[in-house]
């Protein structure tokens, strides 16, 4: 009978000794899964800044077309002004 009490508690210490260790298995495979996230969530933060860099240099592109447009077009009229002026100087 003793051995029989002996034999329950060492299966029972067995038994709860497995539950630890499936508790920290668990505790270490969330631990995982959050650092995970976070990689995902600062991997996500990145191309958001990329797309902001992007956006970004589009605008700077945009608006040195833009300038660029504005000076030919000053030319042009300073072309049409020159001849003009030769025109009616001759």
């Amino acid at each position: 009978m003793q051995q029989s009490a002996i034999s329950n508690q060492q299966s029972a210490i067995s038994n709860q000794q497995s539950a630890i260790s499936n508790q920290r298995s668990a505790i270490s495979n969330q631990r995982s899964a959050i650092s995970d996230q976070q990689s995902a969530i600062s991997n996500q933060r990145s191309a958001i800044s990329d797309q902001q860099s992007a956006i970004s240099n589009q605008r700077s592109a945009i608006s040195n077309q833009q300038s660029a447009i504005r000076i030919w077009r000053s030319a042009w009229h300073v072309r049409i002004w020159l001849w003009s002026v030769q025109r009616l100087a001759s």
